[in-house]
């Protein structure tokens, strides 16, 4: 027996709390509209004869292949024999088997759910015939680029763990239809306890993913956030996972592309808010002050080291959290013996008995820390007031545009200033978008290279992509114009 599948990933873009989600504070992200991961899936179960093992267990074996951009190697996993959990420290120039470690968290998940012995069921009694499950992956990444801020590893370690469930699935449902074959009792009836071997869902419904919820799809997330980060020790937070698994889904349905336009991640790991979409279909999006506006990614050829900046990031200011400000980014301070609490952006208005000293690098990344916070609670609370209508302006000549493009120019500086995380080519690429008439420009991801993302009128997008590209920063640029659909399997009947 043959089956196939499909496993999609899209890519994730940050647009407000770049370097947040792991300090506990909310972001605003969306899954890009491309395709990032997708992992061709052929699964061919066979009686397994030639088995001499004590064990009833079906043997199952998944062969994956690498895509050539992550080194095209092919591995092959035996789940019956599987070597030891990935160490949590890397080797220096050893990359990390994501694969391994997603087969090890969801087996774990399994073994807590109490479905990891339900091969073993025997029929009527007898010893159920052993079948062998060869499951052959061949991945593929799309046109988004690695180590750019577009989360491509993310996606590929989500769409493998959408892979593994969907065969722990497969195979409970194919032993539940052999467990519970109806048998003929006394008076010549047949006893069947109602089972047509669905009992575990049908998750991919049409074909589109339809049939998740929104635990199913959390549940995905976290497996996957388990298997990238917590499963090595990494630094990072959720909203890579969230963003990539739930998409344009949430709240039990997976909503019109001209309904969700971002979702806010946070504060708590795993708390998602829908915000809407910013381009309306119903107004006049010719008009170069309309409050309409689109995203255009642009990717400025520079690789960056992803782990180096997050070990720096959030290893300094956690330390700094909670050494020295009490965790509390709005512990009043002072910086030799200079008292900074009357203006410096913190929201602390009663000075405690003693007032921290920092140093002045422990002064940036604090204050770069709070403005990113505030950057992203204020275009929050502007972006949920928008309903697809016009703007209600609280200030003369103010505009929803310009409103979060300026907040994205906040974000941005303190994470060029304060954190260090732009780079010349970045800020070229910055200049030419605004020349050109973007609202606003911002890096993307890790930063020290990758992606950056500019916010600007719908009528304006091709000339800001165009000039982007011509002031010889960009490689690729992609217009955004709503939020994609999350990870799903495609089935082919």
């Amino acid at each position: 027996m043959e089956t196939t599948f499909t496993a999609i990933a899209p890519g994730r873009l940050c647009l407000f709390g770049e370097h947040q989600d792991y300090l506990g504070l909310p972001v605003i992200a969306l899954a890009l509209p491309l395709l990032c991961c997708k992992i061709d899936v052929v699964v061919t179960v066979t009686d397994d004869d030639n088995n001499t093992r004590d064990s009833a267990d079906d043997t199952i074996i998944i062969h994956l292949h690498l895509p050539e951009v992550l080194g095209g190697e092919t591995r092959e996993y035996y789940l019956d024999d599987l070597p030891p959990s990935p160490p949590r420290t890397q080797e220096e120039g050893e990359d990390y088997d994501f694969a391994l470690a997603a087969i090890h968290e969801v087996l774990k998940e399994e073994e807590l759910k109490g479905l990891n012995g339900i091969d073993k069921i025997s029929v009527r009694g007898e010893e159920k015939r052993k079948q062998k499950v060869y499951v052959r992956c061949k991945s593929f990444i799309g046109d988004l680029p690695l180590r750019a801020g577009c989360s491509s590893s993310t996606a590929f370690v989500t769409a493998f763990v959408l892979v593994l469930q969907r065969i722990f699935k497969d195979q409970r449902n194919r032993q539940l239809r052999t467990s519970t074959t109806p048998s003929i009792n006394s008076n010549g009836d047949k006893n069947d306890n109602g089972c047509d071997g669905n009992s575990a869902g049908d998750r991919d419904g049409d074909g589109d993913g339809d049939g998740d919820s929104d635990s199913d799809l959390l549940e995905l997330a976290k497996l996957a956030y388990r298997a990238e980060v917590t499963h090595f020790g990494n630094p990072g937070g959720t909203m890579d996972h969230v963003a990539i698994a739930l998409g344009s889904r949430i709240q039990g349905k997976k909503t019109s592309q001209n309904s969700c336009g971002a979702l806010r991640i946070g504060p708590h790991p795993w708390q998602v808010e829908p915000l809407p979409l910013l381009l309306s279909s119903d107004s006049d999006n010719s008009k170069a002050d309309s409050d309409n506006g689109v995203w255009i990614l642009a990717y400025s050829g520079e690789p960056k080291d992803t782990m180096k900046h997050l070990k720096r990031c959030k290893h300094d200011r956690l330390e700094l959290l909670q050494q020295k400000l009490n965790g509390d980014w709005d512990h009043p301070i002072s910086v030799g013996d200079h008292d900074c609490n009357d203006n410096d952006g913190s929201k602390s208005q009663e000075r405690p008995i003693s007032t921290s000293t920092l140093s002045e690098t422990e002064y940036v990344l604090r204050n770069a820390t709070i403005t990113n916070r505030d950057s992203e609670e204020k275009a929050a609370e502007i972006w949920r007031s928008y309903k697809g209508l016009a703007h209600q302006p609280s200030t003369k000549g103010e505009s929803l545009g310009r409103t979060l493009a300026y907040l994205m120019k906040e974000h941005h500086e303190a994470l060029r200033d304060g954190l260090g995380l732009s780079t010349p080519r970045l800020e070229a690429m910055n200049q030419a978008a605004l020349d050109a008439g973007a609202w606003g420009f911002k890096v993307v991801g890790s930063g020290g290279g990758g992606c950056g993302v500019a916010w600007a009128p719908f009528c304006k997008a091709t000339a800001v992509a165009t000039a982007v590209k011509n002031v010889g920063g960009a490689e690729k640029t992609w217009i955004i114009k709503n939020s994609g659909q999350g990870a799903h399997i495609i089935s082919k009947r």
